[in-house]
């Protein structure tokens, strides 16, 4: 893959510095880098916008599925009608929305059936694009910045894992706050680094070799942590006013430690030796990674987890959030309660 020059230093895409970021480790032939400052997590060099437009394709094998229409049978995932209710409650109005990173459109098709008078969304991959225009959903095909929306046009906009996508994840969320309206919201979910089984699973990398799961190059750029994340909101002028946390799926992080990937591929290159001792790894990653998320589950007290959703509005005119607005933390006299609306492993915080 095609990347920029990597003849300057890395610069931390929330901090926009290079003297705190340090080399912290290469995956899949990236290399990513950790920034002392804010604890983000972000790949350097950064790949080519025409790099990133070849790897959201079906033709790469990236969310491949079948042509589909919608209807009352369309399975929607849970996250997304958490997202959706956030906004209804957060938004004072059904009125339009826009979904960043759209995919296929189910988001906006289930807001559709909730009642919002207008949806639009965006997405860089043409194929899932075609799915969700395919469905009347009117979907604009490559970046919000070639989208050509007018400014204050919409009454909550949606972010559902696309900001740890983007090259300049600032820039988006600045683009996103001038199109959103002076009450509207913003809805913005993506994975946490600093969660607990993402620490264990990267203690498991560093002492004992195993492959780390949650950096996911070249899909993900950046891997945010909530305070490298609450850095960047202030920084583009947008302030948190709730958040709320869900655990991780064991399956899909095994997924992404490509064990079982590297065992095939020795298979089918029958170098048996090879196959029966990545078979062995595969095994022992497999059942460590599943200790962890034992553990990870049995901690209930945990204040944050491996997803982080976050309900943010423009800053007041002053540039300071109100006091209500403020993060409280639970030992300051709130409770961690469990949303109705979820499982039992989705905690969240009330501001």
């Amino acid at each position: 893959m095609t990347s920029v020059p990597n003849d300057k230093p890395a610069a931390c895409p929330v901090c926009k510095q290079a003297d705190h970021s340090s080399f912290l480790m290469c995956k899949d032939g990236y290399d990513l880098y950790n920034c002392a400052e804010c604890q983000h997590i972000f790949v350097w060099p950064i790949p080519t916008i025409e790099a990133l437009k070849s790897v959201y394709s079906f033709a790469n094998s990236y969310q491949v599925q079948g042509r589909t229409i919608y209807d009352e049978n369309t399975v929607i995932c849970e996250k997304m009608h958490e997202s959706l209710k956030q906004i209804e409650s957060f938004c004072p109005r059904r009125g339009r929305l826009l979904d960043v990173g759209c995919s296929s459109g189910k988001f906006l098709w289930l807001a559709k059936q909730h009642g919002w008078s207008s949806v639009c969304g965006v997405e860089l991959n043409k194929d899932t694009a075609q799915i969700a225009n395919d469905n009347g959903l009117g979907v604009f095909v490559g970046e919000l910045a070639s989208a050509d929306y007018p400014p204050s046009s919409f009454d909550s906009i949606h972010l559902g894992d696309v900001i740890e996508h983007v090259r300049d994840p600032a820039d988006l969320l600045s683009r996103v706050s001038a199109l959103l309206q002076s009450d509207g919201v913003i809805v913005l979910v993506t994975p946490n680094h600093d969660a607990l089984f993402p620490i264990l699973t990267f203690w498991l990398h560093r002492q004992l070799g195993m492959p780390w799961s949650h950096p996911t190059p070249p899909h993900h750029l950046n891997q945010f942590s909530d305070k490298s994340l609450d850095k960047l909101l202030q920084r583009v002028g947008l302030m948190t006013i709730h958040r709320q946390y869900q655990g991780c799926d064991l399956r899909y992080e095994l997924g992404e430690t490509h064990v079982l990937r590297s065992f095939r591929q020795a298979l089918r290159e029958r170098r048996l030796v090879l196959a029966a001792g990545r078979l062995l790894f595969a095994v022992f990653t497999a059942g460590a990674y599943t200790v962890i998320y034992g553990i990870d589950r049995c901690c209930v007290w945990k204040k944050k987890d491996f997803a982080m959703l976050f309900v943010v509005r423009k800053a007041s005119c002053s540039g300071q959030p109100s006091p209500s607005c403020a993060f409280v933390p639970d030992d300051a006299g709130l409770t961690s309660n469990t949303s109705s609306g979820m499982s039992a492993t989705y905690r969240w915080n009330r501001f």
